[in-house]
């Protein structure tokens, strides 16, 4: 997943070696996107947010879902942002698993980031739409997975 996930673009730590149930790769120093996102100067947050819409893109667009898309599980270092922690990931091109992963996404950015909410969740979708053509099904499926909820 990491492989191919760097081939679609984005940007994860660098897998150093496999041994027999084990992955050896890059430790990340930096701060997570949970940790840091609500103290970003607006400009940041704004090329924060953009980022996370072409990632979770590139992502969905190569066939794959993360299955934790959570500000957790992204790193601002260097001025890059790595997606980390593909531990729940799986290749799949279904509607349902991405708009899943699109739904986790906005629930974590509700949960921990709710002053900026519109504000980051509209860039994200901008980029998102822009980059990956499947987007309009996606968040349509979106929609019908956000009236299941049992609370609103």
């Amino acid at each position: 997943m990491l492989s191919r996930a760097a081939r679609a673009g984005i940007t994860v730590p660098n897998v150093l070696g496999l041994e027999k149930s084990s992955i050896r790769m890059d430790f990340i120093e930096g701060k997570t996107v949970k940790d840091s996102l609500n103290d970003l100067p607006e400009k940041e947050r704004v090329w924060v947010s953009k980022s996370i819409g072409e990632m979770a893109s590139f992502l969905h667009k190569s066939g794959m879902v993360h299955g934790d898309l959570t500000t957790s599980n992204m790193i601002l270092k260097d001025e890059k942002l790595y997606l980390i922690d593909f531990g729940l990931g799986k290749f799949s091109q279904k509607v349902e698993d991405q708009a899943v992963d699109l739904f986790l996404l906005y629930e974590a950015l509700k949960a921990a980031h709710y002053k900026y909410l519109n504000e980051t969740w509209q860039n994200i979708l901008k980029i998102y739409k822009q980059n990956y053509s499947n987007a309009p099904q996606i968040l349509k499926r979106f929609e019908k997975i956000s009236l299941r909820r049992r609370y609103k």
